[in-house]
């Protein structure tokens, strides 16, 4: 799943891309962004999605 956001205030809402929930699991992501000074910042990390 790839998903591609230009503001900072925008979060993920547990569905696909095609509008479905996401399956439960663990997901990876790459935020990458480019500060006032031009300078790239990359973080990673994972997040655990769980459906009562």
């Amino acid at each position: 799943m790839f998903s591609h956001r230009t503001s900072v205030t925008t979060g993920w809402d547990g569905k696909t891309k095609g509008g479905n929930d996401a399956e439960d699991g663990v997901y990876y992501y790459i935020i990458e962004a480019t500060g006032f000074d031009d300078n790239v910042k990359t973080v990673t990390g994972f997040v655990q999605l769980i459906r009562g």
